[in-house]
């Protein structure tokens, strides 16, 4: 009798299935630090640590000194620098490819459970880390999505088969809310669960579908969604978060020039590739709902439209979007195969070898993110320069700059850690901090030399640090600066540009320092004479 071979007789586990995306996990979340924002939620942990209590006024900046500050991202603050204390940058790095290897976990449970195919939870799982690769930030929101992901589960598992673990989710929403403040985002999956069930059960008889919920568990989803909510109130401020986001849809200004808040594919996004992939799961979520109208329940039309509407805001929530959706979608396809029923085991062990395959490109050659020039996402560590710019920072405090600094909003965070209490900076990420008022007048005033000139006098400036990296973006700005009297550049490389005001204080350090050169607008003519030759 001819034996069965082992892959015809056994399905691959869980572990097998996952560890198929170790490389493309790796690729997309163990990658050097380069965001901005992080430096100054490390700044505020701090704080809070040497205080020893949360901060509810500001205390960084001399334009917003004092101002009432509702910080919702107070316990994911003094986690991270209890954490960067311990470990540094390595330890951020690792707890980031830990959160995004439990997000990818329970996705791929989630896909499991829904559509019976483990083939579809791997290419699932696939989709989102691509997708979201380029948000595998050291931030708040990161541990947002873990909350997320585990809503999702447990709803569904409660849906299809009934859990006391819905209970548990009060208690996450307590810890969700106190970590970001897209922690109401909890609440309103549990009432789009909830509205939708009510609806499967009042027009079932009219409009066909599924079987509803019992009466007795939709009401339980409508209790643990209150719950949900009020649980949200269990913060420092109380139900003073809620006003904040009205105030955030009105500050038009500083939704209009924040990166993460431009819409999908806009062209100043470096990194186009993963929005174009979950503009793609997008459409096909929504061609999948089209083709199994039949099948599906009203509480997945709630889900999809909610996280639709809220890509549609900007592209921080493609990976909200794709980790809500890509569960329903496979759903669709998995009921729409003629043939029900599982794949065979060889059929599964061909994918897990095709996802293993990819993830050994994608660890060799990194993340494709850019469909124009080189960009890829590769494994990492340590800090980019332009994110932590050390040797600027050395600079400043060896020769004792000090005063009234007008510094780019990206280097508020890095100087908040590193030169507070001594020194306080004009602007940094926390932009509802100063205003949409506050924030289109420092707009503006990088626009012409009228507005800047007076920006500069109503704030009294003693220097100004502008980033390496944006100098061709800024370059106006350098002529403009290279050519007043009244400014003089004493340090210019790729991590920053420092110009000092001729003010007496400064008087030594200008003529020692002062150069002869400007290299970003050196940079600039050479560009020019190259474009001006083409």
């Amino acid at each position: 009798m001819k034996r069965e071979s082992y892959f015809r007789a056994h399905r691959p586990s869980v572990v097998i299935c996952l560890a198929s995306l170790f490389g493309f996990l790796i690729s997309a979340s163990a990658v050097e630090i380069a965001g901005f924002d992080l430096w100054w939620h490390l700044a505020i942990g701090r704080a809070m640590s040497m205080l020893g209590q949360i901060l509810r006024y500001d205390l960084f900046s001399y334009t917003a000194f004092g101002a009432p500050w509702v910080n919702q991202e107070w316990l994911f603050q003094l986690l991270q620098w209890r954490l960067f204390d311990l470990a540094g940058t390595d330890g951020l790095i690792a707890v980031r490819v830990l959160m995004a290897a439990a997000i990818s976990l329970l996705l791929f449970r989630t896909i499991d459970f829904l559509s019976r195919s483990r083939n579809l939870a791997i290419w699932g799982a696939v989709l989102f880390i691509w997708s979201s690769s380029y948000r595998m930030m050291d931030r708040p929101f990161f541990l947002g999505m873990l909350f997320l992901a585990a809503f999702c589960l447990v709803l569904h598992r409660y849906v299809r088969d009934g859990t006391r673990a819905i209970w548990a989710l009060p208690l996450l929403q307590v810890l969700w809310i106190n970590c970001h403040g897209g922690g109401l985002l909890g609440p309103m999956i549990l009432f789009a669960f909830a509205f939708g069930e009510t609806m499967q059960a009042l027009l079932r008889q009219r409009l066909g579908g599924p079987e509803p919920l019992g009466w007795a568990k939709i009401r339980a989803l409508w209790l643990v969604g209150f719950a949900s909510l009020a649980a949200c109130a269990l913060n420092p401020w109380g139900i003073d978060i809620f006003p904040l986001y009205l105030e955030l849809n009105r500050a038009t200004t500083i939704l209009s020039f924040t990166d993460e808040w431009l819409p999908l594919l806009h062209p100043e996004l470096d990194m186009i590739v993963p929005p174009a992939i979950a503009l793609a799961v997008a459409a096909a979520s929504l061609a999948s709902f089209a083709a199994n109208a039949s099948r599906i329940r009203f509480s997945s039309l709630m889900l999809a439209a909610g996280t639709m509407f809220l890509l549609a805001r900007g592209h921080r929530f493609v990976p909200e979007m794709t980790l809500v959706n890509l569960p329903l979608m496979m759903q669709n396809f998995a009921e729409l195969r003629r043939k029900p029923g599982q794949a065979s085991n060889v059929a599964c062990w061909i994918n897990v070898a095709a996802a293993f395959a990819i993830s050994a490109m994608t660890l060799a050659f990194g993340i494709p993110m850019k469909f124009e020039h080189r960009l890829w996402s590769r494994p990492g560590r340590g800090v980019a320069y332009y994110s932590a710019p050390a040797n600027l920072i050395k600079f400043l405090d060896e020769y004792g700059i000090k005063g009234r600094v007008l510094n780019d909003m990206g280097l508020g965070g890095y100087l908040m850690l590193t030169r507070w209490p001594g020194e306080r900076v004009f602007i940094d990420g926390r932009t509802p901090i100063y205003g949409d008022s506050f924030f289109k007048e420092f707009i503006e005033a990088f626009r012409n030399s009228r507005n800047f000139e007076e920006l500069i006098r109503k704030y009294d400036i003693d220097y100004i640090l502008l980033p390496g990296y944006r100098a061709w973006d800024q370059g106006l700005l350098h002529k403009y600066l290279w050519g007043h009297p009244e400014w003089r550049l004493v340090f210019g490389t790729n991590e920053g540009f420092v110009y000092l005001r001729d003010r007496p204080k400064f008087k030594k350090l200008i003529q020692e320092l002062a150069l002869d050169k400007n290299p970003a607008i050196e940079m600039i003519e050479r560009v020019e004479k190259g474009i001006d030759r083409l």
